[in-house]
């Protein structure tokens, strides 16, 4: 995934990862290798159960 100078990263509760280019306030990297259709079955039923999750983001450069 990357970053882009146009992200602003400002949107009060969303965050977005895009395989696209796209870029809007929801938008937290762009050109990711994964969509949502990607993630483990197990991590979605958590989360439609409202389980907690904890996400840590390293950026490196």
């Amino acid at each position: 995934c990357y970053g882009h100078p146009e992200l602003t990263l400002d949107h009060p509760t969303d965050i977005v990862c895009r395989k696209s280019d796209y870029i809007c306030s929801r938008t937290l990297m762009i050109r990711a290798d994964k969509a949502a259709c990607d993630l483990d079955e197990n991590l979605v039923r958590d989360l439609r159960k409202g389980r907690e999750l904890k996400v840590e983001i390293i950026v490196e450069y």
